[in-house]
């Protein structure tokens, strides 16, 4: 009788065997759950699908360069790199820090320069330069390598940069592995230069004023003292901007051309077409790579065919501002023709003179 409770004991093992029907009736919910958990996974992954795909992500570019072990190789010159590719490129980016941190473009040294930017997509070409501002400027070049996405892209050089060897070009474009060669004859005479010989960078800017930028064709000519380049056409800058000559805008462009040695005036025209042909222009900037020379030509006035002078055409020389064609004053129309006349006699004279 005392161990009665055992067995009660013993019948509270049953009905805890059968309270575990309990979890087993909830067992189905489960495998829910299990596939509640591949749901909430996939939901992450395609939260991130479209980070990969980003148009604005920077790509990592490893530009090795390698100076020559000739006597005088280095440099301690600025020196920049262009990256042209089949979508995008990369305008003058000055390769100034090298990785090892140590002086850069020394005799016989290699040094690598890493940056983040746009993928130019597949790459064409490369300009390399430098910008001749130290006393000792003069640079010979092994090669440079450009690595990206996985990617190594060799471009032979094996020549000099330098205003006082060879064809004297401190810049030059290059293409991958191909040597581009020096532009000396064995003799040791100079070759002639080709029309491609040398680089100007040009920088045009638009006032900034209400109607001052256009949509014409602009156009830009170089007389020097010894040749001259003509009617190069402005369409297309160094960082491929889609809407040039915008109001307060600044332009840059390359002109790759005949040296033309001191410059004296250029002309600057655009063909008067579009909805807002009339154009305020500010100054307008001509720098020769090679040597380092800028030429500033201020300008201030309008090139438009319904104000003023009605010029869309200017001769400018060096730091020389030319008469403002649009009055800002109450100036009478019978005085404004006369200055007209004047400066169409004017301009005749100096064409006959060039002629």
């Amino acid at each position: 009788a005392p161990k009665t409770p055992t067995p009660t004991e013993t019948d509270k093992k049953p009905a805890q065997a059968g309270g575990s029907k309990t979890p087993d009736t909830a067992a189905p919910q489960q495998p829910a759950k299990a596939q509640a958990k591949p749901t909430t996974s996939d939901t992450n992954k395609t939260q991130t699908q479209p980070a990969a795909s980003d148009p604005n992500k920077k790509t990592t570019y490893l530009v090795t360069v390698k100076t020559g072990s000739a006597l005088g190789a280095g440099t301690d010159a600025n020196v920049f790199i262009t990256l042209n590719g089949d979508k995008q490129k990369i305008a003058r980016h000055q390769l100034e820090k090298p990785e090892s941190k140590r002086n850069p473009y020394e005799r016989n040294s290699k040094d690598d320069f890493k940056f983040n930017e746009v993928d130019v997509g597949q790459l064409k070409t490369v300009i390399l330069e430098h910008d001749n501002s130290a006393a000792s400027s003069g640079w010979f070049v092994d090669f440079v390598e450009v690595t990206y996405n996985g990617t190594t892209t060799k471009f032979p050089v094996d020549r000099w940069l330098d205003v006082e060897e060879d064809d004297k070009q401190i810049s030059l474009e290059l293409e991958p592995n191909k040597k581009p060669g020096s532009k000396k004859t064995k003799g040791g005479k100079d070759a002639p230069k080709t029309q491609g010989g040398v680089q100007y960078d040009v920088t045009v800017t638009t006032a900034k004023k209400r109607g001052a930028g256009t949509d014409a064709n602009v156009y830009l000519s170089i007389f020097g003292d010894k040749d001259k380049i003509e009617r190069s056409h402005l369409k297309e800058t160094v960082n491929s901007s889609m809407n040039l000559f915008e109001s307060g805008s600044v332009d840059r462009f390359s002109i790759n051309g005949v040296d033309v040695g001191k410059i004296q005036t250029i002309r600057i025209a655009h063909d008067g077409t579009g909805m807002g042909a009339g154009w305020y222009l500010d100054s307008v900037e001509v720098r020769h790579v090679s040597r380092n020379e800028i030429s500033k030509f201020p300008v201030d006035r309008w090139l438009d065919a319904g104000e003023g002078d009605k010029k869309i055409s200017l001769d400018l020389e060096p730091d020389k501002k030319p008469g403002q064609g649009k009055s800002d004053d109450d100036t009478s129309d019978e005085e404004n023709e006369g200055n007209i006349e004047d400066e169409k006699v004017n301009f005749d004279e100096k064409q006959q003179h060039k002629a």
